[in-house]
């Protein structure tokens, strides 16, 4: 599709990845990041460096902390949903994904072509204030 889409000036997909730095210091806190869509999260961190967290990414089993997660990169969801693939946590369109507890092994590797990878990337990342 190709062009960033708003809604209401809210960002709803991307071109760019976008980053949401919560780090502290050396050894800290790790970032969650908002990649591109159909990329690993794999591909997603190391555009920062980084490798992909997958205790925390693969974290994301709750609303409360897909809601979180979503609101330090500034996505705005309209459906929160639970996805058993092992490419949630993720964002497809105006929907966030978060995990399915008992769904498919998670894999920072995995891709979706209409999914942009939520992540974390480097140290764990905090799934609350």
């Amino acid at each position: 599709t190709g062009g960033e889409g708003t809604t209401g000036g809210e960002t709803t997909a991307t071109t760019t990845a976008t980053a949401a730095s919560t780090t502290s210091g050396e050894g800290g806190i790790g970032t969650w990041v908002l990649g591109l869509i159909g990329q690993s999260c794999d591909t997603v961190c190391s555009a920062y460096s980084l490798t992909c967290n997958a205790v925390s990414t693969g974290g994301v089993v709750t609303d409360t902390v897909l809601s979180y997660v979503a609101s330090l990169l500034s996505i705005v969801c309209e459906t929160l949903s639970i996805s058993a693939s092992p490419h949630a946590p993720s964002l497809v369109g105006l929907v966030c994904n978060r995990r399915d507890d008992g769904g498919a092994a998670f894999s920072c590797a995995a891709t979706d072509p209409l999914a942009a990878r939520i992540c974390c990337c480097g140290a764990p990342c905090p799934y609350g204030p």
